[in-house]
């Protein structure tokens, strides 16, 4: 076998509708420089705008190293990622959204990091955030200087990287793939990853993650699939945790719901807003901000107004 030959990381990058945003993504992955062969697979899902012309024409420049994943019909995001993994040569796989993009360096980084820490199945790095436009909101995702994080660590704080920073090892058997829920959560592909082994975090900012452009919100509200994926993924930890953690993955459980109340009032969701604070409360008593909210669950626009001017702040 060749070494020089083989493929060290395939970077799937899955698309739809973004055809003003997949020119910016592919170019950034093109251009990193590396002393290893990559391949870029892009899943495109059918778009009815001009993406799938704009990869064709990257494919077309750089037939050595993008692969398109074409669907006749819409598949949906889960089967579009699904199906792009399954293609992967690499040894490991570098999962980027078509709207986000990465910076010089990151490629070469993160299997660095990999490579030194065979604990580790997936390596992170912070990314900056910006808007559709590409405006910065947030020069940081979230500020998270540890470096070596186990499951637990993955609870407390989930997540604390963006799914557009993630790589990891292309291990997983294909039943994994094959009996993940149809609406199954980047963040419930992180929890099943961390089970097997440590995420290898890098404090330092390798890409951009655009913020507002996702699946977080349908028709001006949160997008349903979200809280209903944190609930699965809390209900299997409090199953299969161990005693001494129980207490404390309830409180993570109780936080997690209790910021998608916030992210609810952020986008003006008072149904929304006021369900997930009295969840939050129900599944465990955390903060006093938190029972300050559920007081005021009976006046949601109060909510709304205090949270809204919290993220002007913090912006």
């Amino acid at each position: 076998m060749n070494i020089e030959n083989e493929i060290k990381v395939s970077v799937c990058v899955v698309t739809y509708n973004q055809e003003k945003y997949i020119a910016e993504c592919l170019q950034s992955l093109v251009d990193q420089v590396t002393d290893f062969k990559f391949e870029i697979i892009v899943g495109e899902d059918c778009s009815t705008d001009n993406t799938r012309a704009v990869v064709d024409e990257f494919a077309i420049k750089y037939p050595d190293i993008i692969i398109r994943n074409y669907h006749e019909n819409n598949i949906g995001p889960v089967q579009n990622v699904l199906s792009t993994y399954k293609m992967a040569r690499g040894e490991y796989i570098a999962h980027l959204d078509g709207d986000d993009y990465a910076l010089p360096g990151k490629l070469k980084k993160q299997v660095s990091a990999l490579d030194e820490n065979l604990d580790c199945t997936i390596c992170s790095h912070d990314v900056v955030i910006v808007d559709a436009q590409g405006s910065i909101l947030r020069e940081s995702f979230k500020k998270h200087d540890k470096k070596i994080n186990n499951l637990i660590d993955l609870y407390s704080i989930l997540p604390f990287f963006s799914h557009s920073s993630k790589m990891f090892r292309n291990d997983m058997v294909k039943e994994f793939w094959n009996h993940l829920h149809k609406n199954a959560l980047d963040i419930e592909i992180h929890v099943m990853q961390a089970k097997n082994g440590n995420i290898y975090h890098i404090d330092e900012v390798f890409g951009v993650y655009r913020e507002g452009v996702g699946i977080s919100l349908v028709n001006r509200k949160m997008n349903p699939i979200l809280i209903e994926g944190i609930r699965r993924i809390f209900d299997v930890a409090l199953t299969e945790c161990q005693d001494k953690y129980f207490d404390y993955i309830k409180i993570c459980y109780a936080k997690k719901v209790f910021s998608c109340a916030y992210r609810a009032a952020i986008y003006d969701d008072k149904i929304s807003l006021r369900e997930y604070i009295i969840e939050s409360k129900n599944i465990r008593s955390v903060s006093i901000f938190q029972k300050l909210f559920f007081y005021l669950s009976h006046f949601p626009l109060l909510v709304v107004l205090i949270c809204r001017f919290r993220e002007s702040i913090i912006k």
